[in-house]
């Protein structure tokens, strides 16, 4: 039942994100540095991520689940700033997104998908921001397998 109504709450999270992340006219706000911090701690770890295959089943395992935890920790710092309003920025809301794409549930690449989309409609002319967005979409669509 959830999962039905779970497009329509991304779509209104979106929308509220929109209308309450918006600046006053003429008013220009600065990208969000703890999200900034989290996308770069992110990405460094899959930067220096040690080759797998000179790793046992146990060592690998282990790996992932540090970094599992890791991305949890991540996505719910992500998730505090999103429900405080920090959010406000184009690149703040492709951040944020990219956090989230990592999230280990299909809500968090649906959020992901949706604060993609808004990224690219803050900044249209940056083309990470369609990429994220299909890149998002598309890892919701094989975590539904489809």
């Amino acid at each position: 039942m959830i999962q039905r109504h779970m497009p329509i709450a991304v779509l209104s999270l979106s929308i509220c994100v929109l209308l309450t992340g918006a600046p006053a006219y003429g008013a220009s706000p600065a990208d969000n540095p703890e999200i900034k911090a989290l996308v770069d701690a992110d990405q460094e770890e899959r930067r220096t991520m040690p080759p797998l295959d000179n790793m046992d089943d146990a060592a690998r395992n282990e790996y992932f689940a540090g970094m599992l935890q890791r991305d949890r920790e991540r996505r719910d710092a992500v998730m505090r700033i999103l429900r405080a309003g920090g959010v406000k920025t184009a690149a703040d809301h492709g951040r944020a997104a990219l956090v989230l794409q990592h999230g280990a549930v299909v809500e968090d690449q649906m959020l992901a998908f949706a604060l993609a989309m808004v990224a690219t409609q803050l900044d249209p002319e940056k083309e990470i921001y369609r990429w994220l967005s299909a890149a998002a979409l598309d890892r919701l669509l094989v975590r539904k397998q489809r």
